[in-house]
Protein backbone atom coordinates (compact mmCIF):
# COMPACT_ATOMS: atom_id res chain seq x y z
CA UNK A 1 0.00 0.00 0.00
CA UNK A 2 0.93 3.38 -0.74
CA UNK A 3 1.58 6.19 2.47
CA UNK A 4 -2.16 7.33 1.90
CA UNK A 5 -3.43 3.37 1.50
CA UNK A 6 -3.92 3.55 -2.15
CA UNK A 7 -2.69 0.09 -3.25
CA UNK A 8 0.68 -0.17 -4.73
CA UNK A 9 -0.99 -1.30 -8.45
CA UNK A 10 -2.30 2.16 -8.45
CA UNK A 11 0.95 3.42 -8.25
CA UNK A 12 2.38 1.67 -10.43
CA UNK A 13 -0.16 2.57 -13.18
CA UNK A 14 0.71 6.17 -12.53
CA UNK A 15 4.74 5.32 -13.04
CA UNK A 16 4.03 3.81 -16.35
CA UNK A 17 2.00 6.38 -17.56
CA UNK A 18 4.28 8.89 -16.96
CA UNK A 19 7.04 6.43 -18.53
CA UNK A 20 5.29 6.53 -21.44
CA UNK A 21 4.58 9.74 -21.43
CA UNK A 22 8.57 10.41 -20.81
CA UNK A 23 9.87 8.50 -23.51
CA UNK A 24 7.43 8.77 -25.80
CA UNK A 25 5.85 11.89 -25.58
CA UNK A 26 2.08 10.32 -25.45
CA UNK A 27 -0.34 10.40 -22.35
CA UNK A 28 -0.72 13.89 -22.19
CA UNK A 29 -4.17 14.33 -19.59
CA UNK A 30 -2.40 14.78 -16.20
CA UNK A 31 -2.57 12.54 -13.55
CA UNK A 32 -5.33 12.80 -10.69
CA UNK A 33 -4.66 15.79 -8.23
CA UNK A 34 -5.64 13.66 -5.18
CA UNK A 35 -2.64 10.67 -5.61
CA UNK A 36 0.10 9.76 -3.65
CA UNK A 37 2.43 11.60 -4.79
CA UNK A 38 5.39 10.64 -2.04
CA UNK A 39 5.28 7.13 -2.88
CA UNK A 40 5.28 7.78 -6.75
CA UNK A 41 8.39 9.62 -5.46
CA UNK A 42 9.73 6.66 -3.96
CA UNK A 43 9.09 4.60 -6.92
CA UNK A 44 10.35 6.33 -9.39
CA UNK A 45 14.08 6.11 -7.20
CA UNK A 46 13.54 2.41 -6.98
CA UNK A 47 13.24 2.20 -10.82
CA UNK A 48 16.12 4.44 -10.81
CA UNK A 49 13.60 7.18 -13.02
CA UNK A 50 13.52 9.85 -11.10
CA UNK A 51 14.94 12.70 -13.42
CA UNK A 52 13.24 11.37 -16.10
CA UNK A 53 9.72 11.41 -14.99
CA UNK A 54 10.41 14.51 -12.96
CA UNK A 55 11.28 15.63 -16.24
CA UNK A 56 7.49 15.18 -17.91
CA UNK A 57 5.67 16.22 -14.97
CA UNK A 58 2.88 19.08 -16.45
CA UNK A 59 2.56 22.57 -14.62
CA UNK A 60 -0.88 21.06 -13.43
CA UNK A 61 0.78 17.99 -11.63
CA UNK A 62 3.65 19.95 -10.17
CA UNK A 63 1.05 22.43 -8.99
CA UNK A 64 -0.59 19.45 -7.46
CA UNK A 65 2.05 18.44 -5.45
CA UNK A 66 3.44 18.58 -1.94
CA UNK A 67 5.74 21.80 -2.19
CA UNK A 68 8.14 20.36 -0.01
CA UNK A 69 8.12 17.37 -2.01
CA UNK A 70 7.85 19.46 -5.33
CA UNK A 71 11.25 20.84 -3.91
CA UNK A 72 12.93 17.22 -2.70
CA UNK A 73 12.39 15.86 -6.52
CA UNK A 74 13.73 18.67 -7.79
CA UNK A 75 16.86 18.80 -5.51
CA UNK A 76 17.39 15.05 -6.27
CA UNK A 77 16.77 15.47 -10.16
CA UNK A 78 19.65 18.32 -10.07
CA UNK A 79 21.84 16.03 -8.41
CA UNK A 80 21.20 13.20 -11.03
CA UNK A 81 22.21 15.70 -13.78
CA UNK A 82 25.03 17.02 -11.80
CA UNK A 83 26.52 13.42 -11.50
CA UNK A 84 25.76 12.48 -15.15
CA UNK A 85 28.04 15.66 -15.94
CA UNK A 86 31.01 14.20 -13.70
CA UNK A 87 30.44 10.49 -15.09
CA UNK A 88 31.08 12.06 -18.99
CA UNK A 89 33.71 14.10 -18.35
CA UNK A 90 35.16 11.11 -16.39
CA UNK A 91 34.49 8.89 -19.04
CA UNK A 92 35.90 11.03 -22.11
CA UNK A 93 39.08 11.30 -19.65
CA UNK A 94 39.47 7.63 -20.20
CA UNK A 95 38.97 7.02 -23.41
CA UNK A 96 41.09 9.57 -24.27
CA UNK A 97 43.64 7.79 -22.49
CA UNK A 98 42.90 4.28 -23.65
CA UNK A 99 43.01 5.56 -27.46
CA UNK A 100 46.80 7.52 -26.61
CA UNK A 101 47.91 3.63 -26.30
CA UNK A 102 46.60 2.67 -29.28
CA UNK A 103 44.29 0.25 -27.81
CA UNK A 104 40.43 -0.16 -29.31
CA UNK A 105 37.33 -0.82 -27.04
CA UNK A 106 33.56 0.32 -26.73
CA UNK A 107 31.39 1.89 -24.19
CA UNK A 108 28.73 -0.87 -22.66
CA UNK A 109 25.48 0.36 -21.36
CA UNK A 110 25.57 3.82 -20.29
CA UNK A 111 26.15 6.23 -23.03
CA UNK A 112 25.28 3.49 -25.47
CA UNK A 113 21.71 3.09 -23.67
CA UNK A 114 21.86 7.19 -23.60
CA UNK A 115 21.89 7.89 -27.26
CA UNK A 116 18.53 6.32 -28.16
CA UNK A 117 16.37 8.72 -25.64
CA UNK A 118 15.11 12.03 -27.02
CA UNK A 119 17.07 13.84 -23.99
CA UNK A 120 20.22 11.72 -23.33
CA UNK A 121 20.71 13.34 -20.02
CA UNK A 122 17.36 12.37 -18.37
CA UNK A 123 19.51 8.43 -18.34
CA UNK A 124 20.55 8.35 -14.95
CA UNK A 125 24.14 7.48 -15.41
CA UNK A 126 25.74 4.51 -12.97
CA UNK A 127 28.89 3.33 -13.52
CA UNK A 128 31.49 3.86 -16.63
CA UNK A 129 31.57 -0.09 -18.51
CA UNK A 130 33.69 -0.71 -21.02
CA UNK A 131 34.33 -3.55 -23.72
CA UNK A 132 37.87 -4.68 -24.82
CA UNK A 133 39.81 -7.73 -26.19
CA UNK A 134 40.72 -9.92 -23.67
CA UNK A 135 44.86 -9.12 -24.60
CA UNK A 136 43.79 -5.43 -23.48
CA UNK A 137 43.03 -5.55 -20.21
CA UNK A 138 46.36 -5.89 -17.89
CA UNK A 139 47.62 -2.53 -20.44
CA UNK A 140 43.67 -0.36 -19.75
CA UNK A 141 44.32 -1.99 -15.82
CA UNK A 142 47.56 -0.58 -15.54
CA UNK A 143 45.80 2.77 -17.44
CA UNK A 144 43.04 3.21 -14.73
CA UNK A 145 45.66 2.72 -11.44
CA UNK A 146 47.81 5.02 -13.19
CA UNK A 147 44.85 7.26 -12.90
CA UNK A 148 44.01 7.07 -9.14
CA UNK A 149 41.64 3.96 -9.73
CA UNK A 150 41.70 1.14 -7.37
CA UNK A 151 42.32 -2.65 -8.29
CA UNK A 152 39.42 -4.61 -8.30
CA UNK A 153 39.01 -6.16 -4.60
CA UNK A 154 36.74 -9.12 -5.85
CA UNK A 155 37.52 -11.30 -8.56
CA UNK A 156 34.71 -11.40 -11.44
CA UNK A 157 34.68 -13.75 -13.94
CA UNK A 158 34.03 -11.17 -17.30
CA UNK A 159 35.41 -7.56 -15.72
CA UNK A 160 36.96 -6.18 -13.57
CA UNK A 161 35.49 -3.57 -10.97
CA UNK A 162 37.91 -0.71 -10.36
CA UNK A 163 36.93 1.95 -7.88
CA UNK A 164 38.41 5.87 -7.72
CA UNK A 165 35.94 7.68 -5.26
CA UNK A 166 32.47 7.48 -5.88
CA UNK A 167 33.68 7.05 -9.75
CA UNK A 168 33.72 3.04 -10.87
CA UNK A 169 35.02 1.57 -14.66
CA UNK A 170 33.71 -1.42 -14.86
CA UNK A 171 36.44 -3.19 -17.96
CA UNK A 172 34.96 -5.86 -19.17
CA UNK A 173 36.47 -8.27 -21.44
CA UNK A 174 33.09 -10.38 -22.03
CA UNK A 175 29.53 -8.71 -21.86
CA UNK A 176 27.60 -10.08 -18.50
CA UNK A 177 25.21 -13.09 -18.70
CA UNK A 178 27.48 -14.79 -21.48
CA UNK A 179 26.96 -18.49 -20.67
CA UNK A 180 29.15 -21.14 -20.64
CA UNK A 181 28.36 -23.33 -23.43
CA UNK A 182 28.26 -23.95 -27.26
CA UNK A 183 25.68 -20.93 -27.15
CA UNK A 184 27.79 -18.74 -25.47
CA UNK A 185 31.20 -19.53 -27.66
CA UNK A 186 28.82 -18.86 -30.43
CA UNK A 187 27.94 -15.31 -28.87
CA UNK A 188 31.55 -14.66 -27.73
CA UNK A 189 32.53 -15.27 -31.47
CA UNK A 190 30.09 -13.03 -33.14
CA UNK A 191 30.43 -10.14 -30.48
CA UNK A 192 34.63 -10.20 -30.57
CA UNK A 193 35.35 -8.59 -34.37
CA UNK A 194 33.19 -5.79 -32.97
CA UNK A 195 35.66 -4.28 -30.50
CA UNK A 196 38.45 -3.82 -32.35
CA UNK A 197 36.24 -1.95 -34.86
CA UNK A 198 33.48 0.18 -32.96
CA UNK A 199 31.19 2.55 -34.33
CA UNK A 200 31.62 6.13 -33.73
CA UNK A 201 28.91 8.35 -32.67
CA UNK A 202 28.83 11.52 -31.55
CA UNK A 203 32.76 10.91 -30.94
CA UNK A 204 32.31 7.73 -29.01
CA UNK A 205 33.05 4.34 -29.37
CA UNK A 206 30.15 2.11 -29.65
CA UNK A 207 28.64 -1.40 -30.55
CA UNK A 208 26.79 -1.21 -34.16
CA UNK A 209 22.85 -1.84 -33.46
CA UNK A 210 22.77 -5.52 -33.88
CA UNK A 211 25.38 -6.27 -31.48
CA UNK A 212 24.32 -3.42 -29.71
CA UNK A 213 21.22 -5.43 -28.86
CA UNK A 214 22.93 -8.60 -27.87
CA UNK A 215 24.54 -7.31 -25.55
CA UNK A 216 21.15 -5.07 -23.83
CA UNK A 217 19.31 -8.13 -24.10
CA UNK A 218 22.13 -10.38 -21.99
CA UNK A 219 22.25 -7.28 -19.49
CA UNK A 220 18.13 -7.63 -19.02
CA UNK A 221 18.52 -11.59 -18.86
CA UNK A 222 21.24 -11.69 -16.12
CA UNK A 223 19.56 -9.24 -14.33
CA UNK A 224 16.19 -11.01 -14.15
CA UNK A 225 17.80 -14.01 -13.22
CA UNK A 226 20.64 -12.77 -10.54
CA UNK A 227 19.26 -9.81 -8.64
CA UNK A 228 15.73 -8.66 -10.55
CA UNK A 229 15.32 -5.95 -13.55
CA UNK A 230 14.48 -2.36 -13.00
CA UNK A 231 11.89 0.16 -15.54
CA UNK A 232 15.10 1.91 -16.51
CA UNK A 233 16.20 -1.26 -18.33
CA UNK A 234 13.34 -1.71 -19.87
CA UNK A 235 12.87 1.66 -21.00
CA UNK A 236 16.68 1.55 -22.55
CA UNK A 237 14.90 -1.32 -24.65
CA UNK A 238 11.86 0.41 -25.78
CA UNK A 239 14.01 3.43 -26.79
CA UNK A 240 16.50 1.38 -28.59
CA UNK A 241 13.76 -0.36 -30.43
CA UNK A 242 11.66 2.91 -31.43
CA UNK A 243 14.95 4.43 -32.90
CA UNK A 244 17.91 1.67 -34.02
CA UNK A 245 16.03 -1.25 -34.47
CA UNK A 246 14.99 -0.81 -38.30
CA UNK A 247 13.24 -3.09 -40.26
CA UNK A 248 16.85 -4.16 -41.71
CA UNK A 249 18.10 -4.62 -38.69
CA UNK A 250 15.64 -6.85 -37.40
CA UNK A 251 16.48 -9.06 -40.47
CA UNK A 252 19.83 -9.52 -39.42
CA UNK A 253 18.92 -9.95 -35.42
CA UNK A 254 16.34 -12.18 -35.78
CA UNK A 255 18.40 -15.03 -36.96
CA UNK A 256 20.77 -14.55 -34.40
CA UNK A 257 18.12 -14.72 -31.62
CA UNK A 258 17.12 -18.02 -32.69
CA UNK A 259 20.56 -18.95 -32.60
CA UNK A 260 21.16 -17.73 -29.77
CA UNK A 261 18.01 -19.21 -27.84
CA UNK A 262 17.25 -15.12 -27.25
CA UNK A 263 13.92 -14.93 -28.99
CA UNK A 264 11.46 -15.99 -26.30
CA UNK A 265 12.95 -13.26 -24.44
CA UNK A 266 13.26 -10.70 -27.00
CA UNK A 267 9.26 -11.04 -27.77
CA UNK A 268 8.45 -10.68 -24.09
CA UNK A 269 10.80 -7.65 -22.87
CA UNK A 270 9.48 -5.88 -26.07
CA UNK A 271 5.38 -6.62 -25.67
CA UNK A 272 5.87 -5.46 -22.18
CA UNK A 273 7.33 -2.21 -23.50
CA UNK A 274 4.25 -1.66 -26.04
CA UNK A 275 1.10 -2.80 -24.14
CA UNK A 276 2.91 -0.77 -20.57
CA UNK A 277 5.32 1.88 -21.70
CA UNK A 278 3.44 3.41 -24.78
CA UNK A 279 6.40 1.62 -27.19
CA UNK A 280 4.46 1.83 -30.95
CA UNK A 281 3.26 -1.69 -31.76
CA UNK A 282 4.30 -0.80 -35.61
CA UNK A 283 7.95 -0.57 -34.22
CA UNK A 284 7.65 -4.15 -33.17
CA UNK A 285 4.76 -5.76 -34.78
CA UNK A 286 7.03 -9.60 -34.29
CA UNK A 287 6.33 -9.66 -30.31
CA UNK A 288 3.20 -9.40 -30.48
CA UNK A 289 2.64 -13.33 -30.05
CA UNK A 290 4.53 -13.15 -27.02
CA UNK A 291 2.60 -15.11 -24.33
CA UNK A 292 0.44 -11.88 -22.38
CA UNK A 293 0.51 -14.04 -19.28
CA UNK A 294 4.30 -14.36 -18.64
CA UNK A 295 4.97 -10.53 -19.93
CA UNK A 296 2.45 -9.36 -17.21
CA UNK A 297 4.43 -12.13 -14.96
CA UNK A 298 7.74 -10.59 -15.93
CA UNK A 299 6.59 -6.68 -15.20
CA UNK A 300 5.18 -7.71 -11.71
CA UNK A 301 8.38 -9.50 -11.19
CA UNK A 302 9.79 -5.95 -12.11
CA UNK A 303 7.78 -3.80 -10.07
CA UNK A 304 8.52 -5.86 -7.24
CA UNK A 305 12.12 -5.88 -7.56
CA UNK A 306 12.92 -2.09 -8.40
CA UNK A 307 16.50 -1.33 -10.42
CA UNK A 308 19.05 -3.70 -9.55
CA UNK A 309 16.69 -5.78 -7.41
CA UNK A 310 17.30 -2.74 -4.76
CA UNK A 311 13.69 -3.44 -3.42
CA UNK A 312 13.77 -7.08 -3.05
CA UNK A 313 17.11 -8.68 -1.35
CA UNK A 314 17.78 -11.66 -3.75
CA UNK A 315 21.28 -12.58 -2.76
CA UNK A 316 21.89 -15.66 -3.63
CA UNK A 317 18.77 -16.95 -5.01
CA UNK A 318 19.68 -17.91 -8.14
CA UNK A 319 20.74 -20.96 -6.46
CA UNK A 320 17.46 -21.46 -6.61
CA UNK A 321 16.68 -19.95 -10.39
CA UNK A 322 18.73 -21.82 -13.02
CA UNK A 323 16.20 -21.91 -16.21
CA UNK A 324 17.79 -25.01 -17.56
CA UNK A 325 16.62 -26.51 -14.53
CA UNK A 326 13.70 -28.83 -14.01
CA UNK A 327 13.27 -27.40 -10.20
CA UNK A 328 14.85 -25.62 -7.37
CA UNK A 329 16.89 -28.59 -6.16
CA UNK A 330 18.54 -29.63 -9.85
CA UNK A 331 19.13 -25.73 -10.22
CA UNK A 332 21.15 -25.91 -7.16
CA UNK A 333 23.40 -28.45 -8.15
CA UNK A 334 23.70 -26.93 -11.93
CA UNK A 335 24.35 -23.64 -10.42
CA UNK A 336 26.31 -24.40 -7.47
CA UNK A 337 29.06 -26.38 -10.07
CA UNK A 338 28.85 -23.66 -12.29
CA UNK A 339 29.47 -20.93 -9.80
CA UNK A 340 32.55 -23.07 -8.33
CA UNK A 341 33.69 -23.20 -11.84
CA UNK A 342 33.35 -19.28 -12.27
CA UNK A 343 34.63 -18.09 -8.98
CA UNK A 344 37.14 -20.74 -8.29
CA UNK A 345 38.95 -20.96 -11.43
CA UNK A 346 41.00 -23.92 -10.23
CA UNK A 347 38.49 -26.30 -10.10
CA UNK A 348 37.88 -25.74 -13.71
CA UNK A 349 41.40 -26.19 -14.41
CA UNK A 350 41.50 -29.06 -12.71
CA UNK A 351 37.91 -31.10 -12.05
CA UNK A 352 39.45 -33.11 -8.65
CA UNK A 353 39.18 -30.02 -7.21
CA UNK A 354 35.38 -29.63 -7.41
CA UNK A 355 34.83 -31.20 -3.99
CA UNK A 356 36.80 -28.56 -2.00
CA UNK A 357 35.13 -25.34 -4.01
CA UNK A 358 32.80 -25.08 -1.99
CA UNK A 359 35.45 -24.54 0.91
CA UNK A 360 37.09 -22.35 -0.77
CA UNK A 361 33.69 -20.37 -1.60
CA UNK A 362 32.35 -20.33 1.74
CA UNK A 363 35.87 -19.06 3.28
CA UNK A 364 35.90 -16.09 0.69
CA UNK A 365 32.14 -15.19 1.70
CA UNK A 366 32.64 -15.21 5.13
CA UNK A 367 35.62 -12.73 4.67
CA UNK A 368 33.68 -10.95 2.41
CA UNK A 369 30.69 -10.70 5.16
CA UNK A 370 32.54 -9.74 8.59
CA UNK A 371 33.97 -6.67 5.84
CA UNK A 372 30.25 -5.83 5.30
CA UNK A 373 30.52 -6.71 1.54
CA UNK A 374 27.64 -9.42 1.03
CA UNK A 375 24.52 -9.97 2.86
CA UNK A 376 23.74 -12.85 5.43
CA UNK A 377 22.53 -16.09 3.59
CA UNK A 378 19.32 -17.42 4.18
CA UNK A 379 19.25 -20.67 2.32
CA UNK A 380 15.71 -22.10 3.68
CA UNK A 381 14.32 -18.22 3.06
CA UNK A 382 15.97 -18.45 -0.40
CA UNK A 383 14.85 -21.23 -1.07
CA UNK A 384 11.09 -20.67 -0.47
CA UNK A 385 10.93 -17.64 -2.14
CA UNK A 386 12.75 -19.32 -5.18
CA UNK A 387 9.66 -21.12 -6.87
CA UNK A 388 7.74 -19.25 -9.14
CA UNK A 389 11.29 -17.36 -10.85
CA UNK A 390 12.09 -20.30 -11.20
CA UNK A 391 9.23 -21.01 -13.39
CA UNK A 392 9.21 -17.86 -14.74
CA UNK A 393 12.99 -17.77 -15.77
CA UNK A 394 12.25 -21.06 -17.09
CA UNK A 395 9.11 -20.09 -19.23
CA UNK A 396 11.64 -17.40 -20.50
CA UNK A 397 13.63 -20.44 -22.34
CA UNK A 398 16.83 -18.50 -22.57
CA UNK A 399 20.02 -19.96 -24.27
CA UNK A 400 17.52 -22.77 -25.96
CA UNK A 401 17.73 -22.54 -29.96
CA UNK A 402 14.63 -22.07 -31.37
CA UNK A 403 15.92 -22.88 -34.67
Amino acid sequence: MGRKGVPMEKIYQHLLYLTGRALFSVHTEPLPKDIDWQALYQESRSQALTLLIFDCLNAEERAAMPPELLEQWKRQALSILWWNEQILTEQNEVLGQIHSLGISCVILKGTSSAISYSNPQLRAAGDIDLLAAPGDRAAIRGLLEKMGYRPPADHHHCHDSMAKGKLVVELHWEPNGVPDSAVGNKIRAYLQPYVRHPQMVDGLPMLPPCPRAVVLLLHKLEHIINTGLGLRQLCDWAVFVHRELTTECWNKLSGLLHTFGLMVFTKVVTRICVDHLALPAQDAPWCMDADAALCEALLQDMLRTGNFGKKEERYGQRLFTNPQAKGRLSSFLRTGVSACQVHWPPCKQCPLLLPVAPVALLLRYRKQRKLGQRPQLHLLQMYQGAEQRQKLNAALRPFLPTK
